[in-house]
């Protein structure tokens, strides 16, 4: 099961390095999702499908 979870919605618990990824993302202004699947966390460029 995957689910979608806005962006900054759960930076805290993501580890250290993957959290400082994403915020550099954000910092450049674009949308970003991070989705987990299974242990592993992908950060995803937002989409619709």
């Amino acid at each position: 099961m995957q689910r979608g979870i806005g962006r900054g919605e759960v930076l805290v618990s993501l580890r250290e390095e993957v959290r400082g990824a994403v915020r550099e993302l954000l910092a450049e202004g674009v949308e970003w999702y991070v989705t987990r699947v299974g242990d592993a966390f992908y950060i995803l460029n937002e989409w619709v499908g």
